[in-house]
Order: C-alpha cells, then structure tokens, then sequence
C-alpha cells in the first residue's frame, strides 16, 4: 500500500477536539484531506465523525455521512 500512496498524507484526525486544535488543522496544505475526529459521549462511548476539509471563502468541515455498526 505505501508504493500506492507515494507516502502522501491522506488526512488527519483528534482525540478530544478543541476549537485551538481545530484551528491549526484548518490551513492549506489540510485543504482536501480527510477528518477524523474522536470524541466522548456522556455515556463515555467513543463518536467518531468524519469529513472533507474544503475552502470557499475560509476553511471548513464538510461531514462525510458513514454508516457503520459496530
């Protein structure tokens, strides 16, 4: 799989998200990546939610509808 993707960075992604961490994601070279961000309910489960980093005016999360069961 490393040859496929010539070790480009295919996103990225947080534990616990803040607007300051979110704040660095949301630059440039981010723009077109994947999100992944991992956060914990009140009934301390893990919700993950994905998205695309895109840019019109600024950047931002576009969410990526995954259904998934676990």
């Amino acid at each position: 799989m490393k040859e496929k993707l010539d070790d480009r960075i295919l996103g990225f992604y947080t534990f616990q998200t803040t607007d300051s961490k979110l704040k660095k994601i949301l630059s440039p070279m981010a723009y077109g990546k994947v999100f992944m961000r991992f956060d914990r309910n009140k009934k301390d489960r893990w919700v993950i939610k994905s998205f695309f980093i895109e840019q019109e005016k600024d950047f931002f999360l576009l969410p990526i509808n995954i259904k998934s069961e676990i």
